[in-house]
């Protein structure tokens, strides 16, 4: 007992009779900078030509906003809504066609935009150029020609190709075949 008598005391007067409390965590500090000495500073060698008075500065070059590339045209056949390939008809009926097609390019079909027969039996009574339907960029669009079926019996066909407003040819094909009875 008086082993941990004196253990007590001793520990009692080692703490300094203050109740031992967690020291608080502080965020070690980012050490101060010193200042550059002046025999490091470097100064400029020459200085920039100055002014008159009265003169008015130049105006600082800015950069050329970049150009904008070109667009892309493009169409997609999606589907034949009518008249899929080998469709029966009678000889001199009239046909309405239709396509289904995206346009999957970056440029906006305009009004300059047309289809142009590329094959087959002549254009089926249809005129040679036709304008195509406009659409902006990802749209889908129903494309419509009216075709005469040929008098005489046979297999037709009739092939349109996409031209943008400079005359270049783009995107696929879409065609009409018949067979005339």
């Amino acid at each position: 007992m008086k082993t941990a008598r004196i253990f007590f005391l001793l520990s009692f007067w080692l703490s300094g009779c203050v109740p031992i409390s967690p020291t608080p965590f502080i965020a070690p500090a980012a050490p101060p900078r010193s200042p550059t000495p002046v025999s490091e500073i470097r100064l400029p060698t020459s200085l920039p030509p100055t002014a008159g008075p009265g003169a008015t500065p130049e105006p600082s070059a800015t950069p050329a906003p970049s150009p904008t590339p070109p667009c892309l045209p493009g169409l997609e056949f999606l589907s034949d809504l009518n008249y899929p390939d080998g469709t029966l008809v009678a000889p001199g009926s009239l046909i309405e066609k239709e396509w289904q097609v995206r346009n999957n390019g970056s440029c906006a079909w305009g009004a300059a935009y047309h289809l142009r027969l590329v094959e087959g039996f002549l254009p089926l009574g249809a005129a040679p150029e036709q304008a195509l339907y406009p659409a902006l960029p990802g749209q889908e669009v129903t494309l419509r020609i009216t075709f005469t079926a040929p008098q005489e019996a046979g297999l037709y066909r009739s092939a349109w190709q996409a031209y943008d407003e400079q005359g270049n040819p783009f995107g696929q094909a879409v065609y009409i075949e018949i067979l005339v009875q």
